[in-house]
């Protein structure tokens, strides 16, 4: 992010002080405002912090869905419902993408659904398990915008929900707002020990969320 002409690098900051190596992927950049006044530029996107070496990385734009395609089916408990996304606000279009890195023997990808848009959310679901294809032990974090048990996310069926043993429970909310949409969901590894950081506090309208990889050549957190 460009401010006043400064370079305000978030990911990069953060990683130099956990001593972490960092890849960020953007999709999209918006402009940074004070007040009514642009003053800079912003990337939006993902970003993966490791303690481990980064083999390589690579940022796959994540499908939308097609213009005539309704938001959310008819009926539904939602504005946009019944309408489609060429007569819909241009604020319920955003770009998402998956970024996915290859450390030795796993790979890590992080992804933002959309936020609204159900059908679109299963393309993008798609997506994601398809970009895995090739790797052997995978591990998928992210916000993906709706909980485990959402039919868009039935792709993901045969992978291992970090929060398996808690599904229903309010121990896996991740949200300030009661939402339980952020997701650690992994192949070909036993995943422990999921549970949410509330003792955090509320620097973001999420809150962190650790979980326990196992069953690998070497343990990683």
């Amino acid at each position: 992010m460009s401010r006043d002409g400064d370079l305000v690098d978030n990911a990069g900051d953060l990683a130099r002080q956990l001593g972490m190596e960092v890849r960020y992927g953007a999709v999209r950049s918006f402009p940074v405002t004070d007040g009514d006044v642009v003053t800079g530029v912003g990337c939006f996107g993902n970003a993966i912090l490791s303690r481990v070496p980064i083999r390589s990385a690579r940022t796959i734009a994540l499908p939308a869905a097609a213009a005539d395609a309704v938001v959310e089916p008819a009926g539904a408990d939602h504005p946009a419902a019944g309408i489609s996304y060429a007569d819909a606000p241009a604020t319920i279009r955003e770009p998402r993408c998956l970024l996915l890195v290859e450390l030795d023997g796993l790979t890590v990808g992080s992804a933002h659904f959309s936020h609204v848009g159900s059908g679109e959310r299963l393309l993008q679901a798609e997506a994601t398990v398809a970009a895995f294809e090739d790797a052997s032990t995978a591990v998928l974090l992210g916000d993906l915008n709706a909980p485990i048990e959402a039919p868009e996310l039935t792709p993901f069926s045969a992978w291992t929900d970090a929060f398996e043993v808690a599904v229903g429970d309010p121990g896996r909310i991740s949200t300030d707002d009661g939402w339980r949409i952020d997701q650690v969901l992994a192949r070909g590894a036993s995943v422990h020990g999921g549970r949410v950081v509330r003792e955090s506090g509320e620097l973001s309208d999420h809150y962190p969320v650790i979980a326990e990889l196992r069953e690998m050549a070497t343990e990683r957190r």
